[in-house]
C-alpha cells in the first residue's frame, strides 16, 4: 500500500474512532454513536443467546452485560487508536521516527508498538526511570537531534 494511503486510511481511522467517543461519551443522546451502539447490541445479543440456557439465573447473567459492553468499547476505542497511529506512523518508520539507539525496525508490528505509545495515558516503557527496563526498550523520537548551541 502507498504511504500516502496508509496515512489517509489512519487519519480516518482516528478521526471515526474520535468522532465515535465523542458522541457516545461527550454527545450522549441515545444511539447517536456511530460503532458503539452496534458493538453494544452485538454484545446484549450474544449474553441474551448465552444466558437462554440459564433459566431463572438469566437475570443474574444479563446484569453482567453492562460492564462487558463497557469493557469491550473501551478496548475497541484503544485498539481503533492504536491501529490509525500505526497506519500513520508506518511509511515513516526509520525515516522521520527513529529509534534513540541501534537500528530502526520497520515492520508493521512495531508501529503497532510505537502508536499504542504514543496514545496511551500514563508513563510508557521507553519512558522508565532507571532498572533494566529502560536499557531494555528502545524510544523513538519523531525528530531531528538539534546540536547544542
Amino acid at each position: 500500500m502507498p504511504g500516502w494511503l496508509e496515512q489517509t486510511s489512519g487519519l480516518l481511522l482516528l478521526a471515526l474512532v474520535l468522532l465515535d467517543v465523542f458522541l457516545t461519551v461527550l454527545y450522549a443522546r441515545l444511539g447517536t454513536g456511530i460503532l458503539a451502539p452496534r458493538i453494544a447490541q452485538g454484545v446484549w445479543r450474544l449474553f441474551l443467546w448465552a444466558s437462554r440456557p440459564l433459566g431463572r439465573q438469566r437475570r443474574v447473567a444479563m446484569s453482567f452485560c453492562g460492564p462487558v459492553i463497557l469493557g469491550v468499547l473501551v478496548v475497541t476505542w484503544a485498539l481503533g487508536l492504536t491501529l490509525g497511529t500505526a497506519l500513520v506512523i508506518h511509511p515513516v518508520l526509520g525515516t522521520a521516527v527513529r529509534a534513540n539507539s541501534g537500528p530502526t525496525p520497520t515492520d508493521f508490528l512495531t508501529a503497532m508498538y510505537v502508536g499504542g505509545n504514543s496514545v496511551s495515558i500514563g508513563s510508557s516503557p521507553g519512558s522508565a526511570r532507571g532498572g533494566s527496563s529502560k536499557a531494555a526498550t528502545p524510544t523513538y523520537r519523531s525528530w531531528p537531534e538539534r546540536s547544542p548551541r
